[in-house]
């Protein structure tokens, strides 16, 4: 990932978060019982997490 100037630990940690975010998802939709929007609560979550990855 070096070629899109992010180096191996960016992208470890880039990976490592969105990992996080989508079990934090799965974890809210099984909260509400399911009637949640998955792409709603994907969407939410990312915009969350978005500032700590901008430069």
């Amino acid at each position: 990932m070096t070629d899109r100037g992010v180096s191996p630990l960016e992208a470890d940690l880039a990976a490592a978060a969105a990992g996080a975010a989508l079990d934090t998802m799965a974890r809210e939709w099984l909260r509400t019982d399911g009637p949640a929007d998955r792409l709603a609560l994907a969407d939410r979550i990312f915009t969350m997490l978005r500032p700590a990855f901008l430069s």
